[in-house]
């Protein structure tokens, strides 16, 4: 699929863009059933074990709305298996506030799930159980001008990646017409090789998510794996791009407001890295939103990350949410 996508935003509606214009946000993904070992540092030593949930797309929609709170919708747009857990899964989404009417419960398909194990640094290491899911299923077929209602879309590679080519095709061509409208798009490249046929085929499709979004959230660790070489952060970022690479606890490099900044990481004592990226990118955007600056924006990300990796589990509680000032 070849897209015409070079062209489809002026330089002066660019120029004319603020953030604070931004009312509604889809969030296109997959959540999944998440099971992991608590109390272990080693698989052999876990005493008990829970089943929540996680998922990069859901993991940000949430972060995102606890901060924005009614000043801007967040819609989830995804799909569940049809089954008790599922249904839980949306009563505790509408609790946190998300418009949830584009998560349609499907018979005929499951809800993925993955089993997450903790090293004792903290790092973690995934299993996935989402082939033929119900989000893979639905989100390969939403039908045309299902982007319509929003002013901007936040996209992952991980949801890129479990579409089938035609999906990605037909995703990227509803993309194409929403950026002509002067949709905005957000993506995270968030790049798991395990999910796609080779390296090539990753880059061929992130690259035209790349080349749309007005917002590129990148990770310095995830870029370097995609080209299959090193990286220097600050020549990742499309010219012209607003963006953000970032580079675990070193610096973020954030390119914004005609300004190259490096913003440094906050200190914590890690325990678990489980939506580092997911909580930076929510706690960067919700600045955004509010007028701030790239570089307080990112400051932002970087406290709200910190709190969330001092802590197991991929959504911390909401009384532990770190207050953010804007």
């Amino acid at each position: 699929m070849n897209l015409k996508i070079e062209k489809t935003r002026s330089t002066s509606l660019i120029d004319e863009f603020h953030w604070q214009d931004v009312k509604s946000v889809a969030v296109v993904g997959e959540a999944m059933l998440e099971q992991r070992a608590h109390a272990c540092l080693e698989e052999s030593s876990a005493d008990h074990s829970a089943t929540v949930y996680g998922g990069d797309a859901i993991n940000f929609a949430i972060y995102l709305k606890r901060l924005v709170g009614d000043a801007q919708q967040v819609c989830f747009i995804s799909a569940l298996g049809d089954s008790d857990s599922s249904r839980e899964l949306l009563t505790s989404w509408r609790q946190e506030g998300l418009d949830c009417s584009g998560v349609p419960l499907l018979s005929e398909q499951a809800t993925g799930r993955y089993q997450i194990h903790l090293d004792q640094n903290g790092e973690r290491s995934f299993r996935y159980q989402r082939a033929g899911s119900a989000a893979s299923q639905y989100l390969s077929r939403l039908p045309s001008g299902w982007s319509e209602p929003y002013d901007a879309i936040y996209l992952t590679g991980v949801t890129l990646a479990i579409l089938d080519d035609q999906g990605r095709e037909q995703l990227m061509a509803e993309l194409v017409r929403f950026v002509e409208r002067q949709g905005r798009l957000i993506f995270d490249s968030n790049f798991r090789p395990e999910l796609w046929r080779n390296h090539q085929h990753a880059m061929h499709w992130m690259q035209q998510a790349k080349q749309m979004a007005c917002l590129n959230l990148l990770t310095l660790e995830d870029e370097s794996a995609l080209h299959g070489r090193d990286l220097v952060a600050d020549a990742i970022l499309p010219n012209g791009c607003e963006g953000v690479i970032k580079c675990g606890q070193a610096p973020a490099h954030v390119q914004a407001d005609g300004l190259c900044v490096a913003v440094s990481s906050v200190p914590a004592e890690v325990q678990d890295t489980t939506a580092a990226g997911d909580s930076f990118n929510a706690g960067y955007l919700a600045a955004r939103f509010t007028g701030a600056g790239g570089e307080a924006a990112a400051r932002c990300g970087h406290i709200l990350a910190a709190s969330v990796i001092s802590q197991f589990g991929a959504i911390v509680p909401v009384a532990m949410m770190p207050a953010l000032k804007y």
